[in-house]
């Protein structure tokens, strides 16, 4: 199974400009489900996509919770868009023993607002807070006697030992939708081939550069996909321009909002059509 090694000490990277600007004010939301999926696109309209970065570092919420607390490894794996297993290795510098202490922000993704389901090697301190922010420390069994072991007695540390933290979550929930970026997910609307006055899909290809899941939204211009078909006979783009985009396909169902040519969309069903990570690419057909 793939896993994500990082350095805990990387803060979350930023989330940049969404892949398509959409001017104006959002209006009417209605739920779109599922239709049949077009053909290959072949005109674009307000595209934005980076050149395949590798996925952002990211400490996953996980932080040192002292200043002496060292923190080596963060090792997520096991993703889903509810559930994950991360592995953290705890060490410190100090040459007289220390308490260490792990920080984790459960508001941070891919925590998403929820607590660990499992730890293992360590005990809850405090929190959650108002901010979401809990603090674990090491376990102390009675019966291990009192030299260091990294499981039964793994506090306190001095330079040289360490210890690994494991934390897992098997549901909760997944990401909220942020915005497109390199760090992120990009976006690319067209207009799949063989449109007439009567039938037309717009295809968008979302493509993952997230180490974690992300929620996705998909926004474009109807005007300006159809203006952008320069094949397209006007007397059929005037006849579209007319129509409603409201079959929405990918898995499940669609949240979309529409102002004008202006629409807005993003999966509800979190297990199948809401989220994307590094190394997946979707296709969301949203049809008249």
């Amino acid at each position: 199974m793939k896993r994500w090694i990082i350095a805990a000490a990387v803060a979350v990277a930023a989330v940049l400009v969404a892949s398509i600007a959409i001017p104006g004010a959002w209006g009417t939301t209605y739920a779109a489900w599922n239709g049949a999926a077009s053909v290959a696109a072949t005109v674009s309209a307000g595209s934005w996509a980076p050149a395949a970065p590798d996925p952002a570092p990211s400490s996953g919420g996980i932080s040192s919770g002292t200043p002496q607390t060292g923190l080596t490894t963060v090792d997520f794996y096991e993703q889903t868009p509810t559930s994950f297993c991360v592995n953290s290795t705890v060490t410190t510098t100090s040459t007289s023993p220390i308490e260490w202490r792990l920080r984790v922000d459960t508001k941070a993704i891919p925590f998403n607002g929820a607590e660990p389901s499992q730890v293992t090697n360590a005990v809850k301190i405090s929190g959650p807070d108002a901010n979401g922010i809990l603090y674990y420390g090491g376990v102390q069994q009675s019966w291990a006697g009192p030299a260091y072991d990294a499981v039964n007695h793994n506090t306190p540390i001095v330079a040289g030992q360490s210890t690994t933290i494991k934390f897992c979550r098997w549901s909760g929930n997944a990401s909220s939708v942020v915005a497109a970026g390199p760090t992120t997910y990009s976006t690319q609307s067209v207009l799949a081939s063989g449109a007439t006055q009567y039938n037309a899909c717009v295809q968008t290809t979302v493509t993952g550069y997230s180490t974690f899941y992300v929620g996705f939204e998909i926004a474009y211009d109807w005007q300006q996909i159809l203006n952008s078909a320069t094949g397209l006979d006007p007397a059929v783009k005037a006849a579209l321009l007319d129509k409603k985009v409201s079959n929405w396909s990918w898995q499940g169902s669609w949240s979309v909002e529409n102002t004008g040519y202006l629409y807005k969309g993003h999966g509800t069903n979190a297990n199948s059509n809401a989220t994307v990570k590094a190394g997946q690419t979707l296709v969301v057909s949203s049809c008249v």
